[in-house]
């Protein structure tokens, strides 16, 4: 006996306001993760960015990458490190702002940033001079600390995030 769809109470929304209930709040909590998710983006893009235009290099509290220098090339941090996890370029347009990028004639330049995977999702970014060849020496290195839980503000494991001292 074939059953007819539109008797069943999933198709009545009249007789079965819960089904309209729990699609609003699943549309409500998908557009809130997508936005929190673009916000944390966004900061760590800004703070990357900051690590490359100061020069910094945040590894020497991280053994295995205290060899780095600005004189150190890709090539040879490939040498030492292997192949890193993932290759990615940070778009300026993403993180300096359009009068910024057309101003100084910026567009479509992107930083190329060799990501480097840690224990609890934590990583290491190693980004060479623009624009990134084998021979082009480091320019920056950025450590991201393990990834916030869920419920836990962004900065709130600042201290735990902190590389061995």
């Amino acid at each position: 006996m074939a059953s007819d769809p539109s008797n069943s109470p999933f198709f009545d929304l009249v007789s079965n306001p819960r089904f309209i209930i729990y699609l609003v709040i699943f549309i409500v909590f998908s557009v809130l993760g997508w936005i929190r998710a673009k916000r944390w983006t966004k900061e760590e893009n800004n703070s990357v960015f900051d690590a490359y235009a100061g020069k910094n290099l945040q590894n020497m509290n991280l053994p295995e990458f205290r060899f780095i220098t600005h004189e150190t090339t890709v090539q040879e941090v490939i040498a030492k490190l292997g192949l890193p996890s993932r290759r990615r370029k940070l778009s300026l347009d993403s993180v300096v702002e359009k009068q910024t990028v057309g101003a100084y004639h910026l567009n479509g330049m992107s930083i190329p940033v060799l990501e480097y995977d840690l224990p609890y999702s934590a990583a290491v970014m190693v980004m060479p001079e623009y624009p990134g060849n084998p021979n082009d020496k480091i320019r920056a290195v950025f450590y991201r600390g393990a990834q916030a839980d869920e419920d836990a503000p962004p900065g709130a494991q600042a201290e735990e995030d902190a590389p061995p001292s």
